[in-house]
């Protein structure tokens, strides 16, 4: 007579997992060196699970009484992102004869040396934690107007869309840009894949002859998982309200206007009548030179 044992193997997978992207894990079992003769092995004594489940190995069948171990390993397939169970399981199978009739007693599954209480199958945890990806998004600043005296430091703000989902951190929400030019903000690391918006202004300042733009632009991240491993495959720049987009760049636009000159100032009361009676006395004198010449001409005739 012989009895037969199926020992199952289950996979548990934490982390997000690209749909469509389950990774195949492998199993395989051994009999101890020193189990007693009269079991036969499954050929091949392997077991695969495709992303979290469970499978079984093949039976076991046991020709005579004993106590058998077996040990169960996960392979190590190295697959991108993903992190491996490193743990060995030892199933201890007690046969016993009972009268003639070959009987499985008891199954006891250890974990790593430990007794684990009501163990059913030997249970292997992966976790799947892709390769992080950083993006640092861009600023430009741009001035028209006047020639600036000097140049002046101008601040931008980065937050957040509420509607994002976690996976993204923000270095640093503050920029700056020292006349016309062009910077970045800290980068913001991202930990898992998707689409992540972000909102751009700048920061009203003070600076005398500036009009400031009080635009803002959201940025559009989107993130993909390429084999274990995070990627930006595309940054937008979008100007709200208008059809600006396309840019590499949240661009800003201030306008700086000179201070004018002064216009002349008039003289007071007392000087303006001083400048008639000037204006008078040379009609004045003008006439009387005048009535002389024609005097002259009229004695020379």
């Amino acid at each position: 007579d012989s009895e037969e044992l199926v020992i199952p193997v289950e996979k548990k997978v934490t982390g997000d997992v690209p749909e469509g992207k389950d990774q195949t894990f492998t199993f395989t079992m051994s009999a101890a060196e020193d189990n007693p003769e009269g079991a036969q092995m499954p050929e091949p004594a392997a077991a695969e699970v495709t992303g979290s489940g469970s499978a079984e190995f093949g039976e076991i069948t046991f020709e005579q009484s004993g106590v058998y171990s077996f040990e169960i390993r996960e392979e190590n397939g190295g697959a991108p992102g993903y992190s491996y169970d490193g743990n060995v399981w030892t199933v201890t199978v007690n046969v016993e004869d009972n009268n003639g009739i070959l009987e499985i007693a008891d199954v006891v599954y250890t974990r790593a040396g430990e007794i684990v209480e009501g163990g059913v199958a030997a249970v292997f945890e992966n976790n799947y934690d892709p390769a992080e990806v950083s993006y640092a998004p861009q600023v430009v600043k741009k001035i028209t107007g006047d020639e600036t005296p000097a140049d002046r430091n101008f601040y931008f703000s980065l937050k957040a869309d509420e509607k994002n989902s976690e996976g993204a951190v923000i270095r640093s929400d503050k920029a700056k840009v020292t006349g016309a030019g062009s910077t970045n903000f800290g980068e913001i690391t991202f930990s898992k894949a998707g689409v992540y918006r972000f909102l751009i202004t700048e920061d009203k300042g003070s600076e005398t002859g500036y009009t400031y733009d009080g635009s803002q632009w959201t940025l559009t991240v989107t993130v993909t998982d390429e084999n274990g491993a995070l990627k930006v495959s595309s940054a937008v720049y979008a100007k709200d309200g208008t059809d600006s987009s396309g840019t590499e760049a949240a661009e800003f636009i201030n306008r700086y206007e000179a201070a004018k000159p002064a216009a002349a100032k008039t003289g007071d009361g007392m000087d303006a009548g001083r400048s008639a009676a000037l204006m008078a006395g040379s009609a004045f004198l003008i006439g009387v030179v005048f009535c002389i010449r024609r005097k002259r001409r009229g004695s020379n005739r």
